[in-house]
């Protein structure tokens, strides 16, 4: 009897070409897998239809998508026993990057079927009104967020990556800071732009925070404590040569619990959140990633 693979499919996500589903269906087909094809109509249906997946008893879920779309099915499957595997069809695909997958699909799937699953821990994002949001690569607080949240989504289509170097460039123009008091066991400090690292990579493929990994039972906290703009912008021009660890107005460290106290922006995995403020913990070898 075949085992059952479920692909969750964001066709709206950066490349997404129906071909694509189509030749990841042939490659399940060949492995022996019967295959159930589950398209998302909005923005956030992937969460509901990858928790309405468990009850199908897959032997495994792929998702056909960029980080955002992977974000949704996660805050679907977590805490269950179904392993999943990325299949990066999106704009910048951070955690493909971070782990070594092709940006290819044939490619992508191949793997994913002869991987191994591997257990990984989640960051976990609440609030004070008790909603919780799973993140797999990162969180980011200040501006990176303001200029998650100006981004235009025809633009984003468009222009891919560009979308959101434009939205920051605007978001700089009349970018105000504001304070983020950042605490957690061993850490007490005042930021102005906060990214909270489940994994190394960042954006474009800067590794903002080094150490982190998705193996690991802690995130690193990447914190700039300067809030003026030039500050920043150095930052940001640090992160080309993988020097921005070394100035004098960052902060560096791991932990597992974190509460940020503001009323600054958040994004998770590139997917606005809200605002502030919330408390961040690592929820461990809560997920099983076939990678």
């Amino acid at each position: 009897m075949s085992s059952l693979a479920v692909l969750l499919v964001n066709p709206v996500a950066g490349s997404y070409k129906k071909d694509n589903v189509r030749l990841a269906e042939e490659i399940l087909k060949r492995k022996g897998l019967i295959t159930e094809v589950l398209l998302s109509k909005e923005k956030g249906e992937i969460e509901d239809l990858a928790r309405s997946s468990i009850g199908m008893s897959p032997e495994m879920v792929f998702v056909l998508g960029g980080d955002g779309t992977f974000n949704e099915a996660v805050n679907g499957l977590v805490n269950t026993e179904i392993p999943v595997a990325f299949i990066p069809t999106g704009t910048t695909n951070v955690l493909a990057r971070e782990l070594d997958i092709p940006n290819n699909v044939s490619m992508a799937v191949e793997r994913a079927v002869s991987s191994g699953v591997h257990k990984i821990s989640l960051g976990r994002v609440s609030d004070y009104s008790k909603n919780v949001r799973y993140f797999v690569m990162m969180a980011g607080i200040g501006f990176d967020a303001a200029t998650v949240c100006s981004v235009n989504r025809r633009l984003k289509g468009l222009l891919g990556k560009g979308a959101y170097i434009l939205s920051g460039l605007k978001v700089l123009k009349n970018y105000e800071p504001e304070p983020i008091v950042v605490r957690s066991d061993d850490v007490e400090s005042v930021g102005y732009s906060v990214i909270v690292g489940n994994g190394s990579y960042y954006g474009g493929g800067f590794r903002i925070t080094p150490d982190a990994s998705l193996f690991s039972p802690y995130f690193y906290v990447f914190v700039l404590k300067n809030e003026k703009r030039i500050s920043l912008i150095r930052t940001f021009a640090g992160l080309l040569t993988s020097t921005h660890l070394n100035y004098q107005y960052v902060s560096y460290f791991r932990t597992q619990t974190l509460h940020l106290q503001g009323t600054s922006h958040i994004h998770v995995d590139g997917d606005y959140l809200g605002k502030l403020p919330v408390d961040i913990t690592v929820e461990r070898d809560c997920l099983n990633l076939l990678c």
